[in-house]
């Protein structure tokens, strides 16, 4: 199928010179071109949804740093954190080359999926560390010992949360099929770069550079003059929230009120069904508009061939008498 590419290319060439309204040769009567089939849908499908993935990764980020950006208040950690970002990223990636020259098939998700964990992974555990170091920074701790502080409270959460979920992995794994395993190998890995960059990378990073990282905000130093620790952005509103849950009868109330809100979903699950429709794995827009059309011009056996095959076992080759009897007679 990849030597078949190429050909794909320029006969969708073709098709939109042919199909294009500013051509000559285009056709008249409002008619268009477009090229269909197995392959041809295979390398649309291929082509869409690395640019849709592209385009969301790449919106993703800015947002998940604004979050972090929000809660710790600190732009010069927001910078290390998309820099462990990269680097782990980077690292993933070039060992997925080698994993390919290997013999590794990997599906064409794989790297933006892996790209979307990254960034995941990256923020939050970076909020876990981060938040806990700026706690300690305001109240006036050191440097050091901020961080290590970070690191025994906060850098045992990320070590079993990262554990925890390279085991579900690993797991995957062991599912038949390239699609699952190269998309399990991609994000175990990611995820294991990603916790170690937030246990050595980070703290590494603000150790050796702590006049950038760990500078307070002028808010800090005023707070810490005080003798006071900063809390962080809405945890006046969160504490709050812990003491109304907290009040009887609410422990027992709470529960039951989600519980009664669950059931009739619970209910409904037993509907569940899986659908064979590929609708719901195309992309939005030129794809599945396409591909409708062509659904509804043809027949679904036009459109999607079965096709039965006859292999030949033993000396006889598929072109002898004897097996075009045998297959003749099995036909009948």
């Amino acid at each position: 199928q990849e030597r078949l590419m190429p050909s794909i290319h320029r006969v969708r060439s073709l098709a939109a010179a042919l199909g294009s309204p500013s051509d000559p040769k285009s056709l008249e009567g409002g008619r268009a071109i477009s090229v269909q089939g197995a392959l041809a849908f295979k390398d649309s499908f291929k082509k869409q949804t690395e640019h849709e993935f592209l385009v969301k990764d790449s919106l993703m980020v800015p947002f998940t740093l604004g979050v972090f950006l929000y809660q710790v208040r600190s732009w010069r950690l927001a910078l290390l954190v998309a820099a462990g970002m990269a680097m782990c990223l980077a690292i993933a990636l070039a060992a997925l080359l080698l994993a390919v020259d290997r013999g590794v098939h990997l599906n064409m998700m794989t790297p933006a999926m892996m790209a979307a964990t990254c960034v995941a992974m990256s923020v939050d555990y970076g909020l876990f560390i981060l938040s806990r170091f700026q706690d300690e920074r305001h109240s006036g701790v050191g440097v050091d010992l901020a961080i290590s502080i970070a690191l025994v409270e906060a850098g045992s959460v990320v070590a079993l949360s990262g554990s925890i979920l390279i085991c579900c992995y690993l797991a995957c794994l062991l599912f038949p099929g390239d699609m699952i395993f190269s998309l399990a190998l991609g994000n175990l890995w990611i995820l294991f770069l990603c916790v170690l960059a937030s246990l050595t990378f980070t703290p590494c990073a603000i150790s050796a550079f702590p006049e950038f990282f760990a500078k307070p905000s002028s808010e800090a130093r005023a707070s810490s003059a005080r003798g006071a620790v900063m809390a962080s952005p809405g945890s006046r509103a969160w504490f709050k929230l812990g003491v109304w849950l907290t009040r009887w009868p609410f422990p027992v109330v709470v529960p039951l009120v989600l519980y009664a809100f669950m059931s009739p979903v619970a209910l409904a699950l037993r509907q569940f069904r899986t659908s064979s429709d590929i609708r719901a794995s195309i992309p939005a827009g030129g794809l599945m508009e396409e591909y409708l059309e062509l659904q509804r011009s043809f027949p679904g056996a036009s459109a999607s061939p079965i096709f039965l095959h006859f292999g030949a076992v033993g000396a006889d080759g598929v072109r002898s008498d004897r097996f075009f009897e045998e297959m003749c007679a099995t036909v009948r």
